[in-house]
């Protein structure tokens, strides 16, 4: 009885070191943690019709908060809700929304519906230097385009 106890625990350890010797171990993705100044696009692929904003976006390890922005060029007259949320990064991002409201400056008193914002699943794009969420559902492309705002160092 011993020797058949100890002749299964042998070929289960055994099978456990065989069966994992060709698992691939991936490394998780880069984070996303930082701030970013870029635009917001948001395209009706039926009618062609294409609106821009200008936009600022923090992610921190969990969350994220996108912002119309004021102080650059290019701000348009479509006015989009600013968000914030939760997000979670693995080979694609998704945005969950946590709450959202027109923007703070003179730009307008409300914004958009609400299906407007950037909420859902989004491909990510890293291969240049500029950080690319699109999103394409029933007509609608979602273009999130980021450039990273360099660290503040301080003496």
């Amino acid at each position: 009885m011993k020797i058949l106890v100890v002749l299964v625990v042998v070929l289960g350890l055994a099978c456990s070191f065989l069966s994992c010797a060709s698992d691939i171990v991936l490394d998780p993705p880069p984070s996303l943690v930082g701030s970013y100044t870029g635009w917001y696009i948001y395209t009706n692929q039926a009618t062609g019709v294409q609106k821009t904003q200008t936009i600022t976006w923090l992610f921190t390890d969990q969350t994220y908060n996108m912002q119309v922005d004021f102080d650059n060029e290019g701000l348009t007259d479509f006015c989009i809700c600013e968000t914030f949320g939760k997000y979670s990064l693995e080979d694609r991002v998704r945005l969950d929304q946590n709450g959202s409201g027109p923007p703070g400056g003179t730009l307008c008193d409300a914004c958009n519906d609400a299906a407007v914002s950037p909420v859902g699943l989004f491909l990510l794009d890293r291969t240049t230097d500029t950080l690319k969420l699109v999103q394409v559902e029933s007509g609608i492309r979602k273009d999130i385009k980021l450039l990273r705002v360099p660290d503040v160092v301080t003496k």
